[in-house]
């Protein structure tokens, strides 16, 4: 009767151990992403009064038998820079980017964290963190002022807001939900790795 236990506990925790490598091998994260101009002039340029809106969903399909739960999300926002690659403002603190033969310039328009998401991924699901980016004047001139730059200079060339290129960058983490975290913060990396899981989408500029 002992052996038989004990082989019963040994096969859960190898089905355990199974669930868990499953989860961090086939998880996946998608983004999809729209711009908006908000209190704008009415043909689309970007007021100091209004806000640049650009909102982002952040999706992990989960094919595991783990349910998984949202811990931190890590984003930035790259916009194309229409003006730098016109020849103008060619001063501004830009991301040079290589696409097959040719160069873009990027311009980082957001950048920050969410961390308090807790949106679930359920068992051989998906779930999502919507998020809303507002950039405005106050507090941020700087970004703003960019944003401001080439979005208006789209609007002066017929480009709508749906025409604006964009590069996203996130970086976010999930906990595996029925596994316990170590008994101890100085626990090796390897035994905290377990019970989280990170997923990259696209590229990171940097700055």
């Amino acid at each position: 009767m002992t052996l038989g236990f004990l082989v019963v506990l040994s096969a859960l925790s190898v089905s355990n151990f199974v669930s868990v490598a499953r989860a961090h091998a086939s998880a996946q994260v998608d983004v999809k992403g729209s711009f908006s101009v908000l209190g704008g002039s009415g043909n689309g340029r970007l007021l100091d009064s209004g806000t640049a809106r650009l909102r982002l969903n952040v999706s992990v399909s989960n094919p595991s038998p783990r349910s998984l739960t949202f811990d931190t999300v890590i984003y930035k926002a790259w916009i194309e820079d229409g003006p730098r690659e016109a020849g103008l403002n060619s001063s501004r603190s830009d991301v040079l980017v290589q696409d097959g033969t040719s160069s873009r310039w990027f311009f980082l328009a957001y950048s920050g964290s969410n961390t308090s998401s807790q949106a679930s991924v359920p068992a051989q699901g998906t779930g999502t963190v919507p998020m809303v980016l507002d950039l405005r004047i106050a507090p941020d001139p700087f970004p703003f002022r960019g944003v401001q730059n080439i979005t208006n200079f789209a609007v002066s060339r017929g480009i709508p807001q749906s025409g604006l290129a964009w590069s996203i960058f996130i970086l976010t983490s999930l906990n595996i939900d029925g596994v316990p975290p170590p008994a101890s913060n100085t626990a090796p990396l390897y035994l905290i790795a377990v019970v989280r899981i990170v997923l990259q989408f696209g590229v990171d500029y940097g700055r």
